[in-house]
């Protein structure tokens, strides 16, 4: 399918990252911003928490986030709370993706948002 494997340490891969492209990526997690420079994806690091999740410490960029569009980023709260916004908002614009915030006040994690459609 044209599809690299990439193998991480993380049980929340998904959760733990945030696809702004086909070779760009949001993460908080150290191994999985490692292994994506490595592989010559371009990786926004973030601050790890700043995201709700309900019953947990704090939650994460990729179960708050999802492409809707090849061009447009979902996300699950107002992505002016975070912390990185602006690193976040720069990026997406480097990488030609829009943020669309669903929703006002801290970005919640929700699983992860998911759309029927080809990167």
């Amino acid at each position: 399918m044209g599809k690299d494997i990439l193998n991480v340490s993380q049980g929340y891969s998904k959760c733990s990252t945030a696809i702004v492209a086909s070779n760009a990526i949001i993460t908080a997690d150290e191994g999985i911003y490692k292994n994506a420079i490595n592989n010559k994806i371009d990786t926004l690091k973030i601050n790890e928490g700043h995201i709700e999740l309900h019953g947990m410490s704090y939650g994460f960029i990729g179960g708050a986030t999802g492409l809707i569009d090849k061009h447009m980023l979902a996300v699950n709260g107002d992505i002016k709370n975070h912390p990185d916004a602006s690193n976040i908002q720069a990026f997406c614009k480097q990488h030609d993706t829009e943020l669309l915030s669903l929703t006002n006040g801290t970005l919640k994690d929700i699983g992860t948002i998911i759309a029927n459609f080809d990167v």
